[in-house]
């Protein structure tokens, strides 16, 4: 399994659900959004960090433009509170019409919990091939629907590894080589940069790729022996120093666009939704050469 390409097979599709929760409260409200006395349907959509995520309210701006008598708002949830908070407002009645499904264990939970809709009639108008109707099936009812779908990449400053002298990824390297490439930066960059980022979302960042990179996986088999060398590895670079570690991480509360942005690390994994972020947020992010 470590000689596997780093990034073969890694795919998320991001989901939106309606909700349940908008049939009570105000008497303005029902399940398809606030309406007001001329008819016009408001529905909000729960995003988080709006200012550092673009892609919520730019399609939320580019829908509103095209419709007429339907609004989208969308609502901001701190990233780091996001499930909480969520969770929260869904059991209080007070949630967003609409909500981005963010992985399986909140699906579970908010669809166990009766609070999201049925859209098998949208999703029987759609292409199957574009869905994941097994994964979003509740007794039956289809609970959520893709609206993107993302890729696992390496991000690296062409900068900071030129300075150090080290060769550009060139999409064939293994976890292995991921790791000689940070052993190598190491000590060619300036002092207080690491080599290497991993964000602390372990699922993905590190059960995630060992689930779909190691073949003839069965999760109800009850033996879980192919996720040690994903987590031998980042414990590795935790103890070498060539990436800031995990209690570092989430003690600090650090996240992946002030530490790739602000030019602290050289490279690090994450998701094609952090393009956006790298090319719109002005605030956060150096101006430097970067590639995937």
């Amino acid at each position: 399994m470590m000689n596997r390409k780093m990034l073969a097979g890694i795919g998320l599709a991001a989901a939106a659900a309606l909700t349940l929760t908008a049939c009570g409260g105000n008497s303005n409200n029902n399940a398809n959004g606030a309406v007001d006395a001329d008819g016009n349907i408001t529905l909000t959509w729960g995003g988080w960090d709006l200012d550092r995520v673009p892609e919520f309210n730019a399609l939320a701006s580019a829908f509103n433009d095209s419709q007429d008598g339907i609004t989208v708002q969308t609502v901001d949830y701190p990233n780091s509170e996001w499930l909480t908070a969520m969770t929260a407002d869904l059991a209080a009645g007070s949630a967003p019409d609409i909500v981005t499904l963010r992985g399986l264990p909140e699906f579970a939970t908010w669809s166990a919990g009766g609070q999201l809709r049925d859209l098998s009639h949208i999703a029987s108008e759609l292409d199957p091939s574009t869905q994941s109707r097994d994964i979003f099936d509740h007794d039956g009812q289809i609970q959520g629907l893709p609206w993107r779908q993302d890729h696992w990449v390496v991000y690296y400053n062409q900068d900071l590894f030129t300075a150090a002298g080290v060769d550009f990824p060139d999409g064939s390297w293994t976890w292995d080589e991921y790791v000689e490439t940070a052993q190598a930066l190491k000590d060619g960059l300036p002092d207080g940069v690491f080599p290497a980022y991993q964000h602390g979302w372990g699922d993905s960042t590190v059960a995630g790729f060992a689930i779909v990179q190691t073949p003839g996986v069965d999760l109800f088999a009850g033996n879980f022996d192919f996720l040690a060398p994903y987590y031998e590895r980042a414990l590795t670079l935790d103890d070498e120093g060539l990436q800031p570690s995990f209690g570092t991480v989430t003690t600090g509360s650090l996240h992946h666009l002030g530490e790739f942005g602000q030019q602290r690390v050289a490279m690090v994994p994450m998701g094609s939704w952090f393009m956006s972020q790298l090319v719109d947020d002005g605030n956060e992010v150096d101006d430097f050469a970067w590639g995937v």
